[in-house]
């Protein structure tokens, strides 16, 4: 019985953790909202203070809130325009609450 709960017990762990690795090697960043700019809405400040314009932001299951910190790993797309031009068009691959 002791094998069996200790068993569950690393089972638990182990599930429960994999969701750090979700998004290995992403980098830091958070929402901001940008809405007072010409045609743009909220965005993503990485920490050189440059922006990401979010293609598939709909597509997100996080809760998009101005000044939530993140973790994303992303794609820029190169045959996409925007009316904000504020930074690089991307698609996110991985987000997750840091």
């Amino acid at each position: 019985m002791k094998n069996y709960i200790s068993l569950l017990l690393f089972m638990g762990v182990l599930f429960s953790s994999c969701d750090k690795d979700q998004c290995s090697n992403a980098e830091a960043a958070e929402f901001k909202d940008l809405t007072g700019l010409d045609g743009c809405g909220m965005v993503i400040q990485l920490t050189d203070d440059s922006y990401l314009e979010v293609l598939n932001q709909d597509d997100l299951e996080i809760e998009i809130i101005d000044g939530k910190k993140i973790w994303i790993k992303y794609h820029t797309v190169s045959d996409a325009a925007s009316i904000c031009m504020v930074g690089d068009i991307v698609e996110i691959d991985c987000i997750s609450e840091r």
